[in-house]
């Protein structure tokens, strides 16, 4: 990160409004925690990392559980990044790879609400139209389904919030995002439509060209 940005960014941690957006995360995650049991879902994005430290701020032993697949070293620097994070804050985690990336399958497949009715996950409205929808309607604690709780702290983050964030607290992050990946952890999945796919390998091509390679095999076999 060039330095101009990370004074920015700085600069941007210190206004009220952020101040404000950072304590009434730690209100959610408060509120979320008197529910049930609760995990955090880490993918190691940028905006799970900022909500595992958030978390982590309230209750440090919380059990992280990071959903990936066997081929994202090829994406970026997760095991790294997961490596820092552990070495700077503490972690309790446990990863879980699975083949394919659709999180709900992943999460469905190991009945995690059954141990831990609340998760965590780094949802913000910013993100998608389906992500602004739901969480409007929903709120930023809603149950997913029966005994099933999603606590979303950074839901009304913005992108230079999460920015903000990451370098006032020195929290590590994937490289890919140095080289223009606007999104990190997504991998093509059987699930997804194929002009989905298609749109996605063109972004992976920019930063991930062996990755690309990878999933182009993939998805034209199907």
């Amino acid at each position: 990160m060039e330095r101009i940005e990370r004074e920015a960014f700085l600069s941007h941690a210190k206004l009220p409004i952020f101040k404000r957006k950072v304590d009434r995360a730690k209100e959610i995650i408060r509120e979320a925690l008197a529910i049930a049991p609760a995990y955090v879902a880490v993918s190691w994005g940028k905006d799970s990392v900022v909500m595992l430290h958030l978390v982590q701020s309230i209750c440090p032993d919380i059990l992280a559980i990071s959903f990936g697949h066997p081929e994202r070293e090829m994406i970026s620097n997760y095991t790294e990044t997961e490596s820092l994070y552990k070495e700077r804050f503490g972690l309790n985690i446990n990863t879980i790879l699975i083949d394919g990336d659709h999180v709900p399958n992943k999460v469905k497949s190991q009945k995690l609400w059954l141990q831990y009715p609340v998760a965590f996950v780094g949802l913000r409205i910013e993100e998608s139209a389906r992500r602004k929808a739901t969480l409007l309607k929903n709120g930023a604690i809603y149950q997913y389904k029966k005994g099933d709780y999603r606590a979303c702290p950074v839901f009304n983050w913005t992108s230079q919030d999460v920015w903000a964030y990451i370098v006032a607290n020195d929290l590590p992050y994937l490289k890919a995002y140095a080289l223009g990946a606007k999104r990190t952890t997504d991998h093509v999945s059987k699930n997804l439509k194929k002009d989905y796919q298609v749109t996605r390998l063109e972004e992976f091509r920019r930063y991930a060209p062996e990755y690309a390679s990878y999933l182009s095999g993939l998805i034209y076999a199907n």
